[in-house]
């Protein structure tokens, strides 16, 4: 084997490898991105409840006829 070849081989080798690790880390934002998108998602969607939840409380805690409220009998939403 000539020191030509030699070197052919190992910038062949090391072609490989770096192709190898890119497609690797590629995959790995995908996922990332995939998942991103998912959580993205997931914290509209609890913020849209949150909002409902607070003007429902927002509601009770306004209420003129508070006695006579069907939610009193809840103990977790009386002050």
């Amino acid at each position: 084997m000539t020191l030509e070849s030699a070197l052919l081989a190992a910038l062949s080798a090391v072609t490989t490898a770096l192709c190898w690790v890119v497609k690797l880390m590629y995959a790995r934002l995908l996922k990332a991105e995939e998942t991103v998108e998912e959580l993205r998602q997931e914290m509209e969607r609890l913020e849209r409840e949150n909002g409902h939840n607070s003007a429902k409380v927002s509601m009770f805690e306004r209420c003129p006829k508070r006695q006579d409220c069907p939610f009193t009998n809840l103990g977790h939403l009386t002050p």
